[in-house]
């Protein structure tokens, strides 16, 4: 029956209809929203610095919000005193450092603001703690570990207060445009660093996250040191994380799982000393694979005994046992899964220490005695099978 006749409705036709013209319409309502909800998003607000107009984008702020960052008013007070000058000095996970003014001591100061989340804020607590610990010793002050001058909650937020340093040694690098500095310079450096440690093992704290980034220069136009942010740190008799430290200074502990200790501050100290000199990290790696290749590369095979206290699951996914020849006597080594790539030749560590010879005798204190004493100090940080708490047989003065 032909349903036109009896005026039937037939619905799959009703709704096809000038379909595309149907969804043209929603788009165009749709993208005009959206464009009016972008412009309400960016205000135009006076900055009484310059006396100029400019745009602010309030989006910004609120996804700093909701990422757990405290966003500070204009000039805002903190706990009374800290005013808040505008100028970040550093940002990571945790939350982020601002310089500020204490209005109490007329100094400037370096106020690290930890994220409202609870992992961050137990994580500042344990912090605070150890730094507490360290200053009631009575080497505290003088083994170049910044000092916490004052803590706090402001509105949710863990804050720590710190003298404001001067640069880092990453920026040192940065302004010597990655060509690297001087031995005469490093050894100054590596001394204090090497005396820091020493202290921190003498009370059981590691580290865990030591590079370029956390070592400051306490006053411009001198070489004195301070080691800072401890948020990554622990006690060695209570480890809590078992994956710490940034990829290309992380110990060879840290990458197979195992236990570790004080030691692994010194791989990353043997990192950072080469680094500075040769201008490029020692160990680039992409991802954990990579990191061991670019060891392996350098520092050859790890020992068969190191790599069965791994982790089981690190062990079976990275390595694999060597081959042995029908009738030869069973060995305990192993070759890495994944082969260095054909055109990554083997390198000394000699060989990247003295950047291939190019700067000996070049400048005072680049003598071949130098290099020999840097390469000897930085091979020994860099043993895989460290027996040393501390290289309390430092050669490099």
């Amino acid at each position: 029956m032909d349903s036109k006749e009896h005026g039937a409705v037939r619905p799959c036709l009703q709704l096809t209809v000038q379909l595309m013209s149907t969804y043209k319409r929603i788009n165009s309502v749709y993208y005009k929203s959206l464009r009016e909800k972008q412009a309400e998003k960016t205000m135009v607000s006076k900055d009484p610095t310059d006396g100029l107009t400019k745009h602010v984008d309030t989006s910004k702020k609120v996804d700093k919000i909701m990422a757990g960052h405290y966003v500070p008013a204009e000039n805002e007070v903190l706990h009374g005193r800290y005013r808040i000058t505008g100028k970040k000095l550093g940002m990571g996970t945790f939350g982020q450092v601002l310089e500020a003014y204490d209005e109490t001591s007329s100094q400037g100061v370096a106020v690290k603001i930890i994220k409202n989340h609870s992992h961050f804020s137990v994580q500042a607590q344990t912090e605070i703690k150890i730094l507490q610990y360290m200053h009631t010793s009575t080497h505290g002050d003088r083994c170049h570990i910044v000092r916490m001058v004052d803590h706090f909650t402001h509105k949710g937020h863990e804050c720590l207060v710190f003298p404001l340093c001067s640069y880092n040694l990453y920026e040192l690098l940065r302004s010597s445009q990655f060509k690297g500095v001087g031995l005469k310079l490093i050894r100054k450096f590596a001394k204090q660093i090497v005396e820091s440690l020493e202290f921190l093992a003498s009370i059981n704290v590691i580290h865990c996250d030591l590079k370029p980034e956390n070592i400051v220069i306490a006053r411009p136009n001198r070489s004195n040191i301070k080691i800072i942010d401890f948020g990554s740190s622990c006690l060695s008799d209570k480890r809590v994380h078992t994956y710490i430290q940034s990829r290309f200074y992380r110990a060879p502990e840290i990458l197979l799982g195992m236990k570790y200790t004080t030691a692994i501050d010194m791989w990353s100290v043997g990192c950072i000393l080469v680094e500075l000199h040769t201008g490029s990290p020692l160990f680039a790696g992409q991802d954990l694979p990579d990191q061991l290749r670019k060891i392996v590369q350098v520092l050859g095979m790890v020992p068969g005994h190191v790599v069965e206290q791994a982790n089981p699951s690190v062990r079976c996914e990275y390595f694999a046992r060597e081959q042995q020849h029908p009738g030869c006597t069973p060995t305990r080594n192993y070759t890495l899964r994944k082969k260095c790539p054909a055109n990554d030749a083997p390198m000394s560590l000699e060989s990247i220490c003295t950047l291939g010879g190019r700067r000996l005798n070049k400048e005072p204190d680049h003598s071949s005695d130098d290099y020999a004493q840097f390469v000897d100090l930085v091979t020994r940080m860099l043993e895989i099978e460290y027996v040393c708490d501390v290289a309390y047989l430092f050669i490099f003065e």
